[in-house]
Formats: C-alpha cells, structure tokens, sequence
C-alpha cells in the first residue's frame, strides 16, 4: 500500500467518462485482483488498450444503468447487499483471528486431545471359518490350499460350513483390529498377526468356539506422527475452527444489537410453488 500510495504515476489519467476518471492506479488495482497467469496476458500494451476499452465501456455502461434509475431495482440492491457482506466477510476473516494468535500450548493441547488422530497401532483384517474338530480345520485347509489366495472361495466356504452365526453371514469377515481387540480371541489376534502376507492362511487355531481357520485380507502400517512433523497443520486447523466460531459468535451479537423479532407463525402463509419449470435459484442468491 505504502509503495502504490508514494507512486505519483498511479493518478495519470487513462481516460474520463464525464467526471469518472480511469488513471493508473485504477488499471493497477484492476490487474491487481487478477491471478498471476492472467495478469501476464496484460503484459503487452496492445492487451493494456484492450482492457482500458473495457473499462470504458463498463464505465458507460454503469452511468447509462444509473440513469434508469436501476441503482433502487431490489433485484440490483440485493445483489449489491451480497457484495458489500461478502466483502465484509472477507476483511473479518483477516482481523478477527489471527494466524499468530494459536500459541505452542494450544497446539500441543490438541495433539494430546486428539492422540488418536496421530497415533495408532498397526492393524489387520481376516476372515475365519469355525468349525468343531482340529480334523474339520485340516480339512478345510487342504481344500483351501488348492484355490491359494481365492478370497471369494473362503467366503464361500465360510458361509457354508462357519458355525460362527455373526461372520458366517459377512462371509467370515472379521473386519480390522488391533493387537489388543478385546472382542476376538486371544488366540485369533495372535494367529492374524503372525500370518506372513496377503491372502495367506493360518494353521488352525483353537478356541472355546472350537477351531477356527484364518485369511488375512488386510493390513494397516502403525501411525506414529510426532507433534514437530504435525504442528503445522494442527496450527492451520485451530486457525479455522477459531475462525469460524469467532464469524458466528460476531453475526450472533450482530443479531441481539438488531432487535430481531421473528414471527414464524407467519410462516404458514407463505406460498410455494412447487410446479417446477423455472430454473431453481440458490437460496439467498
């Protein structure tokens, strides 16, 4: 701001349109609100003149629209009042929280209320087959040993011959769990885990429900992200959620200064048209 204000050749005038002036600085600040890819469209002067034109035009344009009277068309004021309250919206997001504002204390505060977000153990997926006798689990390991890695034909198997009612109707998924999953097994999470790779199967595993077979169809790494490698995006996060709580918290105070009275009942007598046809428009657009 301070280097456009100090610039003298920001007032040279590009053009009038009656008491409208379009100077340098004006074309500036019309570029300014441009991206920087399309900013370097304007880099020759024929793409300057180009603009200048434009600028003219919406100038002529503008007075012409004003003279008709359309600055009090409700249609006009309306779209007016958006963009006075987008804007303010805008400039609130900038000054009623500041980026600097979340402290060390506050991120660590979070990191410690939230340790599961970044941290988590190691998990796998399986799917069993129960059955009653050691002999039946063999069995069922030789016939999967000749379909090696076939999913489709364990879940099959599972369905068919299971005695576990819950899994037998999921085709023997037993979903993700960790070392420490309390509803299976002890025996069951030991074996999942010690299955070497994908699709594999494990030798058969005994239990008070009898003997279970086991195919791993699933695993996730463990989670350990340190609060130095998470601070960033933790302080980004803390950012927002203040942000927005502290946009809501302003509108809400906006509200009781306003004496807002609302009559609902009144509701009831408001028609809608529900026949269609016209184009839908946004609510409050």
């Amino acid at each position: 701001k301070d280097e456009k204000s100090n610039n003298p050749d920001r007032a040279l005038v590009l053009a009038s349109i009656g008491e409208t002036k379009i100077t340098v600085g004006t074309m500036e600040d019309e570029l300014g609100r441009q991206n920087p890819y399309l900013r370097l469209r304007f880099a020759s002067p024929e793409r300057r003149k180009e603009l200048l034109k434009n600028m003219v035009r919406f100038e002529v344009l503008a007075r012409e629209a004003k003279k008709r009277g359309l600055q009090r068309d409700p249609e006009v004021v309306k779209r007016a009042k958006r963009a006075m309250i987008d804007r303010m919206m805008e400039q609130l997001q900038t000054t009623l929280v500041k980026l600097e504002d979340i402290t060390d204390k506050d991120i660590e505060a979070y990191y410690n209320a939230n340790k599961a977000l970044f941290v988590q153990p190691p998990k796998v997926r399986a799917s069993q087959i129960v059955v009653k006798t050691e002999a039946e689990a063999q069995k069922l390991i030789g016939l999967l040993k000749k379909k090696p890695t076939d999913v489709k034909y364990f879940g099959e198997l599972a369905e068919a011959q299971s005695l576990d009612a819950a899994t037998k109707a999921r085709r023997g998924d037993l979903d993700f769990f960790t070392k420490e999953a309390k509803n299976l097994p002890q025996p069951v999470v030991e074996a999942a885990f010690a299955i070497d790779g994908m699709w594999q199967l494990s030798p058969a595993v005994k239990t008070d429900a009898g003997f279970v077979v086991l195919m791993k169809t699933g695993q996730v790494e463990a989670v350990n992200r340190p609060l130095a490698a998470e601070k960033d995006s933790i302080k980004n996060r803390l950012f927002n959620e203040r942000r927005m709580k502290a946009l809501e918290t302003f509108v809400d105070d906006l509200q009781k200064k306003a004496t807002v009275q609302i009559n609902e009942a009144n509701l009831a007598n408001v028609k809608v048209d529900t026949s269609g046809g016209a184009d839908m428009q946004g609510f409050g657009g």
